[in-house]
């Protein structure tokens, strides 16, 4: 049995997954490479074949008609690691990640989450600000390597006040690293670990429910790639945004029944609300969540879909009625807090003296991560030196 299985589900974007299965293959036979392809031809296996990455890897073919959470639940069946991960087509998995996982199984740990002071933009990224500035870079802030142990209840009840805003700190498969018996424990109790109509969010409030021992570690094992084509890349240029049953994302969703109390529109605030809802129904903790929060970033982000805000919102503020001061105050204070934040760590850098390093010119994945290795190579990760054995929390929300 492989030590960590790294998951990649694919569609149509050959030209970026290739270089990024590559770069996982050369990680050491304790890492196992899955690919889920739900392209609508084989250039991706075509190319695989041609290069002689097909025979080391598990490679598995899924209907063109899947949506996103089809494809993650099939692909995750396929792996066999002891720790798995998921990551984007347009990723990189450092070899860090080996270290982690050692450390993990050592430690009693189930769940591992990561900061990313690393990013890979690739050459056709645009920004809707900084044109092409970032293309084809490597950008590089500081990183510690420090471990901290995390409440997965506390953060559970945390992402689900600041509806709309993602996992937060919540365990996460999806550039995160999970242990093989967690996996198993959820998919016994709920089923399918990916629903909703966002894998990442809707896996990470199940994992957060059943969770018992969770860390987050500071340092590059993710570097997360931003291309042209992928969510990330369309939410920087501003064209993540747009009418629901309109989306390419959306629309492999067939007979999807939207939740009223969400926004009826694509937009990352909505889609990331609406799949948490369904995972906090799939475990009795709807009450969690503050949904004046997903209104405030709707209002405040995705300008120009008023009247589809105000229906629900009206619907809202009858059924909660008075609830709504506290939910309004903990919105504020959430919102305030994001903000100051954001101030305080631009200010901490410059007093700091922490430079942001950027590295010029790298034309894929494979290219960027060889030059990461030796980025990383200088600093470490030193947990695997001194083990604590971490406690588990009580699986009680």
């Amino acid at each position: 049995m492989a030590l960590v299985s790294i998951v990649i589900p694919t569609k149509n974007r050959a030209q970026y997954a290739r270089w990024t299965i590559n770069a996982c293959v050369t990680l050491g036979d304790q890492c196992e490479v899955v690919v889920a392809d739900s392209a609508a031809d084989d250039s991706l296996l075509n190319t695989l074949r041609e290069c002689g990455l097909f025979d080391k890897i598990v490679y598995v073919r899924t209907s063109p008609d899947f949506s996103v959470v089809d494809n993650f639940n099939e692909a995750i069946r396929h792996a066999s690691g002891q720790f798995v991960t998921c990551v984007g087509d347009d990723d990189i998995v450092t070899s860090a990640v080996m270290d982690v996982a050692n450390y993990a199984l050592k430690a009693g740990v189930e769940a591992v989450t990561f900061s990313f002071p690393l990013t890979y933009w690739w050459p056709d990224f645009v920004h809707r600000r900084r044109g092409t500035f970032d293309a084809a870079t490597i950008g590089a802030s500081a990183f510690a390597g420090a471990i901290k142990q995390l409440d997965p209840r506390r953060e559970l009840k945390r992402a689900a006040a600041k509806l709309g805003t993602g996992p937060q700190n919540m365990p996460r498969i999806y550039a995160g690293l999970i242990r093989r018996s967690l996996l198993e424990r959820i998919e016994h109790k709920y089923g399918a670990l990916f629903g909703g109509v966002s894998p990442d969010v809707y896996s990470s409030t199940l994992l957060a429910c059943e969770c018992r021992t969770l860390i987050h570690v500071d340092y590059p094992v993710i570097v997360p790639g931003l291309s042209g084509g992928s969510t990330s890349g369309t939410s920087s240029n501003g064209t993540h945004l747009g009418k629901l049953r309109e989306n390419s994302h959306i629309a492999p969703f067939r007979n999807l029944i939207w939740d009223e109390r969400v926004p009826e529109y694509y937009s990352v605030p909505t889609v990331w609300s609406f799949s948490m809802l369904k995972a906090l129904e799939r475990t009795d903790k709807v009450g969690l969540a503050n949904f004046f929060n997903l209104y405030l970033k709707c209002a405040l982000y995705t300008r120009g879909y008023g009247k589809d805000i105000r229906v629900p919102f009206k619907a809202y503020i009858r059924r909660r009625n008075f609830g709504m001061i506290v939910d309004v105050a903990k919105s504020a204070l959430a919102e305030a807090g994001y903000v100051f934040g954001a101030v305080w760590r631009r200010i901490s850098e410059r007093m700091s003296g922490s430079q942001f390093l950027r590295y010029d010119s790298f034309e894929n994945s494979k290219e960027a991560a060889d030059r990461i290795e030796k980025i990383i190579a200088e600093r470490p990760f030193a947990g695997a030196e001194s083990v604590t054995r971490m406690s588990a929390v009580d699986s009680n929300v």
